[in-house]
């Protein structure tokens, strides 16, 4: 990206550079995770650093108050001569001073989604009208040159902000909201990690062939490097038509998302062992812990097509249901688990004394 910088290395942005990062997804593993918090901290770290930014919301994001908890929400905040992305009915009601660099010709019931920048003063804003993965390509495209950084605002159920195609890196929001213990944090913040850390196939050959299958929209079945059978990728029906068994040594292409009775059906109906399974990206998966150990158990590895650079995990150590858990228990006990997985992966509490 070319720039420039010396500040703190322990810092989201500094590892965003660090990795190469100009399109960066931050997600949240549940609502009020910590991921708006996230957010602005890089927001203001880029600002600082004088890195010219751009910032969207796969979804709607930056309301005052939580429609769920009722409770107060932080606000995005977009500093001076900053890119935006929003719908304009949005832009209305701010108090936030910009002016209109691309008009998007997205139309949605909020108004026309627009790329503004903002003035000499900064100030919040609600961000909305980009709910679509083929969207946000095209606002990634629409950007302006000048554009050094593009930080998507998503969300684990909008999966498709962090798809490697569309965002170069993900920093991932968690905290007390998702386990009412550290351990339980722990545990699910774990298995999340592991889904979207899932390793590339190493087989060139299968890999590329791999490619070709996902590219047709198709699930398939590869033998000895060579495609044995396809099948539409309609919900509900077989990844394999049932005249074919998978053998060992065999790879399974599945280009949908695999949820628990797809993984069950490889399990259970083709009696799988031995074999490699392949989907397109760590965000399409979707099957519980006791399946991921069965699929490990009957030797079936699971990898991608597309593998996802998670570059941060992000903590909060306070729920929206009025409890908190310790915040260096919360760290310590984390950053042990992803050690002990052999995961490097960096993890802040970003409002903590020690990070600012």
């Amino acid at each position: 990206m070319g720039i420039a910088i010396t500040m703190n290395k322990n810092n989201l942005l500094q590892l965003t550079l660090e990795n190469s990062v100009s399109c960066l997804a931050i997600v949240g593993l549940a609502k009020n995770a910590g991921k708006t918090v996230a957010l602005n901290t890089l927001i203001r770290e880029a600002g600082e650093a004088d890195v010219k930014l751009a910032v969207a919301s796969y979804g709607r994001d930056g309301e005052d108050i939580d429609v769920i908890t009722l409770k107060k929400k932080p606000l995005i905040f977009i500093p001076p001569n900053t890119y935006f992305v929003t719908a304009e009915k949005l832009f209305e009601k701010s108090s936030l001073q910009g002016s209109i660099v691309i008009d998007t010709e997205m139309d949605t019931l909020l108004g026309r989604v627009k790329i503004y920048k903002s003035g000499v003063i900064g100030d919040s804003v609600e961000l909305a009208g980009v709910n679509r993965g083929s969207r946000m390509m095209k606002i990634k495209e629409l950007l302006p040159g000048d554009t050094e950084l593009f930080l998507i605002d998503g969300a684990l159920d909008r999966r498709s902000s962090a798809i490697p195609s569309l965002s170069h890196g993900m920093v991932l929001a968690t905290g007390a909201v998702v386990g009412n213990t550290v351990d339980l944090i722990v545990q699910r913040t774990m298995d999340e990690v592991g889904r979207i850390t899932l390793p590339p196939c190493l087989d060139e050959q299968i890999s590329l062939t791999a490619g070709r299958i996902l590219g047709s929209g198709k699930s398939g079945l590869i033998r000895n490097g060579e495609i044995i059978t396809l099948t539409d990728n309609s919900f509900g029906k077989t990844i394999v038509p049932s005249r074919y068994r998978v053998e060992s040594g065999d790879s399974l292409v599945y280009s949908g998302a695999l949820t628990d009775s797809a993984a069950e059906e490889i399990i259970y109906e083709y009696r799988a062992l031995d074999c490699t399974l392949i989907v397109r990206d760590g965000t399409r998966i979707f099957i519980s812990r006791r399946n991921m150990n069965l699929l490990i158990k009957n030797r079936i590895r699971l990898c991608v097509y597309e593998p996802i650079k998670l570059i941060a995990l992000t903590v909060n150590p306070y729920s929206p249901y009025d409890f908190r858990v310790d915040s260096d228990l919360l760290l310590d006990n984390m950053r042990e688990s992803l050690r002990k997985a052999d995961i490097e992966i960096p993890v802040f509490n970003v409002l903590s004394k020690d990070y600012l």
